[in-house]
């Protein structure tokens, strides 16, 4: 199952660091999730980007109504 690590943990063979996600199996993704060391991974569309994406084609995302500056 797919997780994102919300605090960083380990066991005795893994170790995650927050802010990461991961393909844990089952059992050990449902005990982080429990444990709110972690939440399920949010399923993307194939081709589009996930609205937690920073950067975008080499360019730092703006934030909203930010003007853009033209390169010289």
């Amino acid at each position: 199952m797919k997780i994102k690590i919300k605090t960083s943990c380990s066991g005795l063979d893994f170790a995650y660091t927050a802010g990461e996600t991961v393909d844990a199996p089952e059992k050990r993704a449902a005990d982080l999730i429990n444990a709110r060391y972690a939440e399920e991974a949010k399923q993307t569309v194939e081709g589009k980007p996930n609205e937690e994406a920073k950067e975008t084609a080499g360019e730092i995302a703006k934030p909203a109504g930010a003007k853009r500056v033209p390169k010289d």
